[in-house]
């Protein structure tokens, strides 16, 4: 009985180890990836061919890695002016172009919502899953522009930050699966090399 136990132990520690080191699922996430299968692309949505393409086009304000910290409760407006979005906080890993520093957390907007069971979104729209980290193309916008004033001067003009460069601008950085145009760059050190040399050359 006491081989018994000690074998039952050692199982349950084993199964235990092999579990804290996998990457636990994002259910919100995966809710929201579930509902774009159904959604068509915008026929007629730009889409960068390279790097540079993509800095031109959309210039970004800030350029980053960061990972994705916590997920905060939708926001959704209910005026005339209608707004929806999700909020991440976000600390920066790695800044490769902009007025941030590694160790800054900011606010990131998921462009989607789940709100009583339902899901809004849109095609293409990158979706965040907590836990991850990812190279990220942002603009920023004062928080009352998108939420309206609070009356907190502060808090109002805090700023919300969101993909500029759409899904084409959002890529896995921790576990670097390069797809498209980002597939030359065979590994993460080479994609940030190349991402700084090309900002550079744009001044």
């Amino acid at each position: 009985m006491k081989n018994r136990n000690v074998a039952l132990t050692l199982a349950a520690l084993l199964t235990l180890t092999f579990c804290t080191g996998c990457e636990k699922p994002d259910d919100y996430a995966v809710r929201v990836e579930e509902a774009q299968k159904d959604l068509q692309e915008p026929k007629r949505r730009y889409t960068p061919s390279s790097v540079c393409d993509l800095l031109e086009y959309y210039s970004p304000e800030l350029v980053a890695t960061a990972e994705i910290v916590s997920r905060g409760e939708p926001f959704i407006t209910d005026d005339e002016h209608y707004v929806s979005f999700t909020p991440y906080e976000i600390k920066l890993t790695e800044v490769i172009s902009g007025d941030a520093k590694p160790g800054d957390t900011l606010t990131l907007c998921g462009l989607y919502t789940i709100s009583d069971g339902e899901v809004s979104t849109a095609a293409g729209a990158p979706v965040y899953h907590v836990g991850r980290e990812y190279l990220l193309f942002l603009q920023s916008y004062p928080r009352s522009n998108l939420c309206g004033e609070t009356g907190d001067a502060e808090l109002d003009e805090s700023l919300l930050y969101s993909s500029c460069a759409s899904g084409y601008g959002v890529v896995q950085t921790k576990k670097y699966a390069p797809g498209g145009f980002y597939s030359e760059y065979k590994t993460k050190a080479a994609l940030l090399e190349a991402l700084r040399a090309e900002i550079d050359k744009l001044g």
